[in-house]
């Protein structure tokens, strides 16, 4: 029997402990990639959660009930297939059998068709000829003043200028006046339908039980109101709307120059090190301290005692520093750090070659930031700006600090307008103690988890088609 060499058995052993020490890496590297799985599967495990919380509060069963019954009204034909004359018969019907229906029906041919802002002199003092220039109303009434209408002649001003579907959802809101005195979860009614029904019919004896949804198109574009079954979110999705427009117009171009400063115009000093460390620690401050500083700033200094932020130096005498104007200011310092970073991040990531080949050429420096760099680090700087948005449409805090209403009842129409938003709105609502707000406030959940969804699709969507258009160049 011979024995191995000694150089041999060295090599033997090296093999051998190296095919431990392979295996124990395995094992490890196994053991992490099992750790990262877990991790994933814990977040999914929460967003389902998330959506499936919201969704059992935003779909379930409801008791309906109404004021006057829609069989009454229209015994032969659904309501919603009536004519524009038929609904209009209704509410003329309706409103001058009531003590105060006439009022009520100024105050909807105000609101839908001269606007709610409109001057009461001119209401009291114009003809209708004059209030109506340019819509159609019925010749007899040309002369006669707005104050002077019949009920039935106000009715027909709303039946010559709005369409069949408002006209139902004025007979809806104002002549069947449904409510919704309980409701019960999806959940609750899938597996617990019998009892529902029992307990409906003891409480409710002879009204409708029925599946309902609270996200709806008549809850995005009706009104706020104290009922929840009638309440909407209008005004909130408006004022999101018009902080989001400025915001973008305010935070990009300041953004995008600082980042553009700071990486290639900007020496490297103590200065700029110093600014960059600033730029990066304002990324990390809470939000809330954002809004103190919009409080201080643009709502008192630059508000009440300048008069810039509330129209004052503008000729605008019904506001005061909390307005759309301030909220957006406040929205641009929050995220100016992040699309200063973001932006600084993809214009760095240029391949330095592009610049030289640029200046190779003959181009000047600005030349060569607007040909060449920009459009290198636009997909990245595109998605750093719509994240940092999707993050200012969430934000409650720095809005409720500067003046964010929790109940508004008109649109705002102007920069200077009074405001409220939809997270706001959602922490309103789930403060009510009604429990049908809190079926109300997944519905606005949705709402805004659609907004911030289509913000996030559109980052990837845009980065994809740059990157793309980069790539083809």
């Amino acid at each position: 029997m011979t024995t191995a060499s000694p150089s041999v058995q060295s090599a033997l052993e090296t093999m051998t402990k190296a095919d431990r020490q392979l295996r124990k890496r395995n094992a490890r590297a196994r053991r992490w990639s099992a750790i990262y799985l877990g991790a994933c599967i814990f977040a999914l495990i929460g967003l389902i959660l998330l959506f499936g919380t919201v969704l059992n509060n935003m779909f379930g069963v409801v008791v309906k009930t109404y004021a006057v019954p829609p069989s009454q009204l229209s015994p032969n034909q659904a309501l919603e297939n009536l004519s524009e004359a038929e609904l209009g018969a209704i509410l003329s019907d309706y409103f001058s059998k009531q003590n105060r229906g006439i009022q009520r029906a100024r105050v909807l041919v105000r609101d839908n068709l001269l606007g709610k802002n409109i001057d009461p002199a001119r209401l009291s003092g114009e003809p209708i000829s004059s209030l109506f220039a340019g819509r159609d109303y019925p010749p007899e009434v040309a002369e006669l003043k707005f104050s002077e209408l019949t009920v039935p002649q106000l009715i027909q001003l709303l039946e010559s200028s709005i369409s069949q579907s408002q006209l139902y959802q004025m007979v809806v809101k104002d002549v069947l006046q449904p409510r919704i005195p309980q409701s019960w979860t999806l959940l609750e009614g899938i597996f617990n339908w019998n009892r529902i029904e029992t307990e409906a019919q003891a409480k409710y004896p002879g009204e409708a039980i029925m599946w309902h949804s609270w996200f709806s198109w008549a809850f995005v574009s009706s009104e706020l109101t104290s009922d929840p079954s009638t309440t909407g979110l209008r005004m909130a999705i408006v004022g999101t709307v018009y902080i989001l427009i400025l915001t973008v117009l305010i935070s990009i171009p300041l953004g995008i120059g600082a980042a553009i400063y700071l990486e290639e115009y900007a020496k490297h000093s103590r200065f700029t090190a110093l600014l960059e460390t600033v730029i990066r620690n304002l990324a990390g401050v809470p939000s809330i301290i954002y809004g103190m500083l919009g409080l201080a700033l643009f709502v008192r200094a630059l508000g009440d005692d300048a008069g810039i932020t509330n129209g004052r130096v503008f000729g605008i005498t019904d506001t005061n520093g909390r307005t759309i104007l301030s909220a957006s200011l406040t929205m641009s310092l929050l995220i100016l750090p992040v699309i200063i970073i973001n932006s600084q991040e993809a214009i760095r990531a240029v391949p330095a070659s592009l610049r030289e080949a640029s200046y190779g050429i003959g181009a000047t420096r600005w030349q060569t930031v607007w040909r060449t760099v920009l459009p290198a680090g636009l997909p990245g700087i595109l998605t750093g700006v719509i994240l940092s948005l999707a993050r200012a449409v969430g934000e409650t805090a720095p809005l409720l600090v500067v003046g964010g209403l929790t109940f508004l009842t008109v649109d705002p129409n102007s920069i200077f307008s009074k405001f409220s938003v939809i997270p706001i709105q959602i922490f309103s609502w789930t403060s009510e103690p009604n429990p049908q707000f809190k079926n109300v406030a997944a519905a606005a959940i949705i709402t805004l988890l659609g907004i911030l969804l289509t913000l996030n699709a559109a980052a990837i969507i845009l980065r994809q088609r740059y990157s793309k258009k980069l790539r083809g160049a």
